[in-house]
């Protein structure tokens, strides 16, 4: 079974931890960091205790529509947190814990969705709220992205979740 391990931190210099079902690798995983240059992506799936991403980081769950679950979350400028849409489906980040935001939100949908489909993109447990916004989007604010209008919300889904409405 998969286990929960370590901190996940996205810097100039990353540390990745590795989960698997016989061990836990703390620090650089060599067949996952070998490709990957300084302050690049970090395309993860699974589990991890806390994600920290800082310097230029860039943040994606999973290496296309992804789900990725962390304890505390905390994106600083100039982090980027790279959300795939695919038609109705999109990555998600599963947080136990508070939720920190800033630094840039990168969407990339690659099949348009019908127009009122919305994306919990982050999904923010307990009644926590979301502190902090991604640069440039306020609470509602709408922006295109690959010719489609979206919208963001910081206080949807159960009240505390970041949440993207396809508008038009």
């Amino acid at each position: 079974s998969m286990r929960t391990v370590g901190l996940l931190l996205l810097s100039a210099l990353m540390v990745i931890p590795v989960a698997t079902s016989q061990q836990a690798f703390v620090g650089f995983y060599p067949a996952f960091f070998g490709s990957m240059g300084i302050g690049v992506l970090a395309a993860v799936t699974g589990t991890v205790g806390s994600l920290q991403n800082y310097n230029g980081g860039t943040t994606s769950p999973g290496t296309s529509v992804g789900t990725l679950a962390s304890g505390n979350v905390s994106m600083g400028t100039p982090a980027t947190f790279r959300v795939e849409l695919d038609g109705a489906q999109g990555d998600q980040l599963n947080v136990t814990g508070t939720v920190n935001l800033g630094g840039t939100l990168e969407l990339l949908p690659t099949n348009a969705s019908p127009v009122g489909t919305t994306f919990i993109i982050i999904n923010n447990d307990g009644n926590d709220a979301v502190t902090g916004t991604f640069a440039g989007l306020a609470q509602n604010a709408e922006f295109v992205a690959d010719g489609q209008r979206f919208g963001i919300s910081y206080t949807g889904g159960d009240g505390n979740d970041v949440v993207l409405t396809h508008v038009n």
